[in-house]
């Protein structure tokens, strides 16, 4: 089994080189000196002897764009005049404790705005390595993150910065290249010298610590703090400082906090820039080290019913910092505290793995058989629908009991919801209902049943590769086709989640009857990929097509219309569909006299780089790939039957082709 978490890994250190930096390779140079290196090897990646920092050949600014604090007076077309870091804010006003609002008006104001620009050009001539007006516009000198702690006598706030700059460094060319002799020929005779030299670029990494403590920060009356103490690396060479601005609360001992790391130099250069910026804060005290409490959220009057929606489902999962021109990251939470905040340029997060899987009580799985509802066995499956709709019912239940324990906040988004949910419910018990006495509806929720089956018996990952014997061009296969037997039922199919069920007894009434008032309602099943989303609506899709068919045998017009985002996911997600329309024309094949002579039919259109156009570029494109044109582009989506898994399309022969052998396979005009 492939490591998908270290192939993972490598994908995530290829990002971050491509952006950020660095990325060093090659062989190692001496660079403590005079740089000379052979004009064959010139081009060559290089890193530096001893430490194996990285060597650039182009500018860093053109290298990396992500992660950079450019010099403070880099022009930006956002300002015209110098402005301080902060906005100053004077005393604070009599702090309002309402419960939510914990600052005072004043204290509230600028907290996302951390940096104001400089927008003075720089002289002409000033730096002639660097075109900036190709440059983009934004060019930031500051990235922050703002948090809320609680500051306990003997506190401490300690920030770890780290970073780099590259310095330049010309080399020298040794030896010449034909091309190059003719060229100092050539400058020689004009009076003028060859360019025997070339720019690098070298790495110097850069590391700096500061410290505030407690006095500066109860002390400071929302004016910046400087550290208590500052250390930079020797070989920084760069005016790089710490800010921080601290508001205080009601509490006199918690403080929200804007650290910011920024660049103060005054002259653009790819010298004077910053790379690869980060830095890591934490604050300590003689009680521990988790003393940064979640960020305060605005109050709930200024929410509207979504965004209450949204903090009563994430409630236990809390934000403990927000970042300005970066990404803030944060430690495991302990009693609803993190011990320390990273401000980020490439954020990284593993979201949590979410099983679509629901147990009962006695930790036994709650699932439906389709094989059961499609009528196929003595049970018609009516039971376990049953017991679905009365697990959720009593789930609703459980949820009313915990309202009363919620904060005044999320009452009316909790009654809101579960009011959504008791509709729900009463939607799942009318069609279940529906399915219970209407003789066609079942009929069709039966065959969606066993269609789905059949679709999930067929699938495979591996197609049936194709054997052509170059004696007498026989065609044979790796396996011999078999017919599904729907009665073996295979580990991990044939079974219906209890969601996707519920989504189909939900809908069931609406899709088959015009009449019903639930049409006006879009449906909407959110899951992450991989939970079972697409089984569940093409299993509607299959009912809405044979209830069609069941009530007129001739009405054969486009009953369902599929659209993705992707290209790439319409294409896979066609494959698909394709599977379950051959096993609803398996059952149509057997069944002729209720669901019609038409068969079933689906098609795809992504447009002209995808797939044909026309039916006459789709005949071109089939001739040109029987003949054998290697330049040819198969634009036919499916690559192997949807039902047998043979597999179709272009061959591909291991040696010489032999003679009269075919092209492709499985692709046929039809009139």
């Amino acid at each position: 089994m492939a490591d998908h978490i270290l192939n993972r890994k490598k994908i995530i250190q290829a990002l971050k080189e491509e952006l950020v930096g660095p990325a060093p390779q090659g062989e190692e140079i001496d660079c403590s000196g005079k740089i000379m290196v052979d004009v064959e090897r010139m081009y060559k990646p290089w890193k530096q002897k001893d430490s194996g920092e990285e060597i650039l050949q182009d500018q860093p600014g053109k290298r990396y764009g992500v992660g950079v604090l450019y010099p403070f007076r880099t022009p930006s077309e956002f300002a015209n005049e110098e402005l301080p870091l902060f906005d100053q804010i004077d005393d604070a006003d009599e702090l309002i404790n309402d419960g939510e609002n914990i600052f005072t008006d004043k204290s509230l104001q600028n907290i996302e705005e951390i940096e104001k620009r400089v927008g003075n050009d720089v002289s002409e001539g000033e730096n002639d390595d660097l075109d900036l007006s190709i440059r983009n516009a934004y060019k930031p000198s500051s990235m922050g993150v703002s948090f809320l702690a609680e500051f306990l006598e003997g506190s401490k706030l300690i920030v770890k910065a780290s970073g780099a700059r590259y310095e330049r460094r010309k080399v020298e060319i040794l030896g010449k290249l034909e091309k190059e002799i003719e060229e100092e020929t050539e400058e020689s005779k004009k009076g003028k010298k060859a360019n025997k030299e070339r720019t690098w670029w070298l790495r110097v990494p850069i590391s700096l610590d500061a410290e505030f403590d407690v006095e500066s920060i109860y002390s400071a009356k929302n004016q910046l703090i400087k550290p208590n103490k500052l250390t930079i690396s020797d070989n920084a060479k760069l005016n790089l400082q710490v800010e921080v601005l601290a508001r205080p609360t009601v509490d006199k001992e918690i403080f929200l906090v804007t650290v910011c790391l920024v660049n103060r130099e005054q002259r653009a250069s790819d010298e004077l820039c910053l790379f690869q910026t980060q830095f890591h804060l934490s604050v300590i005290s003689l009680a521990g080290n988790n003393n940064i409490l979640p960020y305060p959220g605005p109050p709930a009057e200024k929410l509207d019913s979504e965004e209450l929606s949204l903090a009563l489902l994430y409630e236990n999962t809390k934000t403990y910092a927000v970042g300005h021109n970066c990404a803030a990251d944060w430690g495991r939470p302990s009693d609803n505290k993190v011990s320390y905040i990273n401000a980020e340029c490439l954020p990284i997060v593993e979201t949590p793995s979410i099983t679509p899987d629901i147990r009962r009580a006695d930790g036994s799985p709650i699932e439906v058989s389709m094989a059961d509802l499609a009528g196929l066995t003595n049970n018609n499956g009516f039971e376990a629908l049953s017991e679905i709709i009365e697990l959720y019912e009593k789930w609703i239940d459980e949820r009313n009991q915990e309202i009363p324990f919620l904060g005044d906040k999320y009452q009316s988004a909790a009654l809101r919801h579960l009011e959504d949910c008791k509709r729900s419910v009463g939607r799942m018990k009318a069609g279940l209902d529906y399915l219970q006495t209407d003789q066609m509806a079942l009929k069709a929720f039966r065959l969606a049943n066993q269609a789905i089956l059949l679709q999930q018996l067929c699938s495979r990952r591996e197609p049936r590769k194709i054997n052509i014997d170059p004696k007498n061009f026989s065609i044979s296969f790796s396996e011999d086709y078999k017919e599904p037997n729907i009665k073996n039922s295979l580990p991990g199919r044939g079974k219906w989640r209890a969601f996707q069920i519920a989504f189909l007894l939900m809908t069931v009434n609406s899709v088959a009857e015009t009449d019903s008032p639930e049409r006006e309602i879009v449906e909407l099943i959110w899951f992450p990929t991989g939970g079972g989303k697409t089984e569940a609506y093409l299993g509607l899709a299959a009912y809405s097509i044979f209830m069609r068919r069941l009530k007129d045998p001739d009405d054969v017009g486009v009953q369902v219309l599929m659209r993705y985002t992707l290209r790439l996911l319409t294409a896979q997600q066609f494959q698909r569909a394709a599977g379950l329309l051959c096993a609803m024309e398996y059952l149509r094949r057997k069944e002729i006299d209720v669901l019609g002579k038409e068969e079933f039919s689906i098609g795809i259109w992504l447009g002209g780089s995808t797939t044909p156009n026309t039916s006459l570029a789709a005949l071109n494109v089939l001739k040109s790939l029987q003949k054998g044109d290697r330049f040819t582009e198969n634009l036919f989506i499916l690559t192997r039957c949807p039902w047998c898994s043979a597999q179709i399309g272009p061959i591909k022969y291991t040696g010489k082709k032999p003679n009269k052998a075919p092209n492709v396979i499985g692709y046929e005009p039809q009139e």
